[in-house]
């Protein structure tokens, strides 16, 4: 398979996996690996090959000894994700410098600190604002907001038809509307064996920051969510970010570990914060 420089899809041995040279990574995006030592000599060599510094899961807790016998190393774990089951993300790393986090004594600061603050509680705002989910004619509205938030990113985040399809593949917007220009928004992505979904790509922009919009925003979107007849949720966030951390502990979320060096993030490979609810 050819390397690329956003994320691509493949299938090894009957699950998918995700891989891109942006994010240097292999991402296993099933929970339930079907043929575990067939798969796992499969995707190492896959990572090998292609000169990948890590490979990271998001699997049932049932899966995990296979990855352990392997070198791998729990990194994060959301409780009761797949009902009995927790989900455990665990990673491999191929490169000393990647399995490093550089700013461990911060990013564990703010975790301490932000555990300690008073929950959210909704409120009004200075100007009147609508929380809606985004349809095929707000895709250019959300190109623009993606392109200002990200310079660079592990996917085209920001690139219109790559909006337009993850729409049609069943990925949700949820945006913030204010005097019919989109000012916030968060990308919603649904479990496929379970009913729960993933938060992620928050983005609010900055002249409509520090008004709790972030909190708002996500707390509408899991709203939706749990109208929607979904029971869990979780997202990650950017570890060194006080201020997006702060809105997931006040809205409740449970902190579930660190993911290191995993995402791209405006030319930098960042660590991640896990946080979940139960709706």
């Amino acid at each position: 398979m050819q390397a690329t420089q956003f994320d691509s899809e493949t299938t090894l041995t009957g699950n998918t996996i995700r891989f891109g040279k942006l994010n240097d990574r292999v991402y296993i995006t099933d929970a339930t690996i079907e043929v575990p030592n067939t798969f796992h000599n499969e995707v190492e060599s896959f990572a090998k090959e292609g000169g990948y510094s890590k490979i990271i899961a998001k699997v049932k807790d049932a899966q995990v000894l296979p990855f352990l016998k392997r070198g791998y190393q729990i990194e994060a774990t959301v409780p009761g994700y797949f009902g009995l089951q927790d989900a455990i993300f665990i990673s491999r790393f191929f490169d000393e410098e990647r399995a490093s986090c550089d700013h461990m004594d911060l990013s564990d600061g703010i975790i301490n600190e932000v555990q300690n603050v008073d929950l959210w509680e909704p409120g009004s705002f200075s100007q009147p604002v609508l929380f809606r989910k985004c349809n095929q004619s707000d895709v250019r509205a959300l190109s623009k907001l993606y392109q200002l938030a990200f310079s660079s990113y592990g996917s085209p985040i920001g690139d219109e038809n790559y909006i337009i399809n993850s729409i049609e593949n069943g990925v949700d917007y949820f945006c913030v509307e204010y005097m019919n220009a989109i000012v916030a928004c968060v990308r919603i992505e649904y479990e496929k064996d379970a009913p729960n979904a993933r938060l992620y790509d928050t983005v609010v922009l900055s002249q409509f920051r520090n008004e709790g919009i972030a909190s708002a925003l996500i707390f509408e979107a899991s709203k939706y969510l749990k109208n929607n007849d979904v029971q869990f949720i979780y997202s990650v966030c950017r570890a060194s970010s006080f201020a997006i951390n702060k809105v997931f502990a006040r809205l409740g979320f449970e902190y579930g570990g660190r993911l290191i060096n995993n995402n791209l993030v405006n030319n930098k490979l960042v660590s991640m914060n896990v946080w979940s609810q139960k709706l």
